[in-house]
């Protein structure tokens, strides 16, 4: 049988290796799927995380306690990623991050703040926004469980405003150019399109043709068009899968949640996650986790300020039902072989006037080649089982001072070099050096731990044999286990002193150093009015409802007309 100090060695090292395989790797990109560190296929099943009050700015990372409450509660759902609207890049955000990730969720960030985004009435790509977005980069760069930077959101939303779009490629090439200058991991840069037939088209064939180092690497797209019980083809996802099933980068829907039936029974999600649909699309997060004044919210907060437990809705039970039951498997990193090309830019006409020679537009003396690398970073994901490649981003700085290292479509480039041109660590020596730091760190708790059980069983050894001792001098009694002699009494002997060994000290850790080079964009005011402060309260688990929506189609057949939405069935979000 195990020894009560045996056990307490067990369970502390237990304790510390589930801490360490807690961690979440980075989601990479290869051709049009994601995958995950086992080379399995990644389906986003999330939320929209935002404020409940749509007219703050609101950074909902910097709360610890209530990102606690949440990360649980979304947990419970079946959440794996979740999107947040508004960052402030001049604060430190590493509780929040570690609460996602210990719960197996990725944050999808949003670089544009209402304060800082591109105007579709007055496009203009400054240094002002190139400055607050990347304080953002710099602030969200470290934490491995991010999985996208998000350039922009709707900005297209009609032919008239097709001229920001080599605003939206300007800024995707600083940026890129920013993250290799830095030595940062190169998170994959998004853009979301806005829910119009007459553009989405378009704009996806253009932010992705041309120069690698000005392409996006996610399309994502806000749909509302499958609204209650719908179908394929009432919805319009029909023409959604014929659209995008040549496309070169992954395409998730970044938002989604028709509500003009309520409760929603998201069928459209089920669809989208389904057999048909995961062949083109990478999964879905639904519009959105906190109830607001546009109604979509699948949990509520009872308190004015939006803190604390929140009770969880019917939309929250619906969809909890649908993620549980929609198990998408794709295919594994092993075993595919992207076919999809990189398209070529659109043609110009009624709907789209921007050529695909056009001139992306530059900051005036802005030089990313004297921007300052920070750190060296090698992906996890740098070489697969099978010795191939994975794509993770491009970075070739087309119209910039600044050329980054190129990559195709298929081949990952995101291991640097320092500066001394002495080579990286390898992944395999990086895992080694973790994994003996761990061993070591362990070894010399429980060193320590032995050596105190050591030595209290001796100190109790020698107080029993004193009490023998006393007893024996009473009576002229003596013993082997002391060295005495019947006849002569005890002769008692120097007790032996137990063998000192140097206790291992386990070295602290640095900090991080803090962000280079930027100032807080938001005033003492806002940054107090975004910190809130609540206790953890205990987490209930949500009664799960079964949904009565049809489940979605098998396939798709032969396809009959497609009935088009007039304006009154298309959502009436508040923006």
């Amino acid at each position: 049988m195990w020894s009560w100090s045996a056990v307490q060695k067990w369970c502390l090292l237990s304790l510390l290796v589930s801490r360490v395989s807690s961690a979440l790797a980075p989601i990479s990109i290869k051709g049009t799927k994601l995958y995950d560190i086992e080379g399995n296929q990644f389906f986003a099943k999330g939320v929209i995380y935002a404020s409940s009050d749509v007219t703050t700015m609101l950074d909902v990372l910097l709360d610890s306690s209530q990102c606690d409450i949440d990360a649980g509660l979304m947990k419970t759902l079946g959440v794996n990623a979740i999107r947040v609207y508004t960052v402030d890049g001049s604060q430190n955000h590493d509780a929040c991050m570690r609460s996602f990730e210990s719960q197996g969720i990725y944050i999808w960030v949003d670089l544009s703040t209402p304060l800082h985004a591109i105007n579709r009435n007055t496009p203009e790509w400054t240094l002002d926004l190139y400055t607050n977005w990347t304080a953002a980069v710099d602030a969200f760069s470290k934490y491995d469980n991010v999985l996208f930077f998000s350039i922009g959101n709707e900005i297209i939303n009609s032919a008239s405003n097709v001229d920001t779009a080599p605003i939206i490629k300007a800024a995707t090439r600083d940026i890129k150019a920013y993250q290799s200058a830095r030595g940062y991991r190169m998170i994959p840069l998004s853009y979301n399109a806005a829910d119009s037939l007459e553009t989405r088209e378009y704009t996806a064939d253009y932010l992705t043709c041309g120069p690698l180092g000005s392409c996006i690497d996610v399309y994502g797209m806000n749909v509302y068009s499958w609204c209650g019980n719908s179908s394929y083809y009432v919805s319009g996802f029909d023409k959604l899968y014929e659209q995008f099933q040549a496309m070169s980068i992954p395409v998730l829907f970044a938002e989604t949640g028709c509500n003009t039936i309520s409760p929603r029974d998201f069928s459209d999600v089920g669809t989208m996650l389904g057999p048909v649909f995961q062949a083109v699309f990478s999964g879905a997060l639904v519009y959105e986790w906190a109830m607001g004044q546009n109604g979509y919210g699948i949990v509520n907060y009872t308190n004015s300020d939006g803190t604390g437990f929140p009770q969880t809705l019917d939309d929250y039970n619906a969809l909890k039902t649908v993620f549980s039951t929609a198990t998408p498997t794709g295919t594994a990193l092993t075993d595919y072989t992207p076919s999809n090309t990189q398209p070529a830019c659109p043609a110009t006409d009624a709907n789209w006037s921007v050529p695909g020679s056009a001139v992306l537009p530059t900051i005036a003396d802005l030089q990313v080649s004297t921007v300052a690398r920070v750190t060296t970073y090698t992906s996890p994901l740098a070489t697969t089982s099978g010795g191939s490649a994975v794509t993770v981003a491009s970075a070739v700085n087309t119209g910039s001072t600044t050329s980054p290292p190129s990559t195709s479509n298929t081949v990952l480039s995101t291991s640097l070099q320092t500066q001394d041109s002495q080579a990286l660590l390898s992944t395999g020596a990086i895992a080694g050096i973790a994994v003996g730091g761990v061993v070591v760190g362990v070894a010399a708790v429980l060193g320590i731990f032995s050596f105190i059980w050591r030595r209290r069983k001796r100190a109790a050894r020698r107080a029993t044999e004193t009490e023998k001792v006393s007893t024996g001098s009473s009576s002229h009694e003596g013993g082997p286990l002391m060295g005495g002699d019947p006849d002569d009494g005890v002769q008692m002997g120097r007790a032996e002193l137990p063998a000192m060994s140097a206790a291992a000290v386990v070295p602290r850790q640095e900090l991080a150093a803090s962000n280079d080079g930027h100032e807080g964009y938001y005033n003492a005011d806002a940054r107090q009015a975004m910190k809130r402060q609540e206790p953890v309260h205990e987490v209930e688990d949500a009664q799960v409802l079964e949904m009565d929506g049809l489940r979605p189609a098998g396939e798709i057949d032969g396809r009959p007309i497609v009935h088009e939405l007039d304006a009154a069935q298309r959502h009436s979000r508040v923006s």
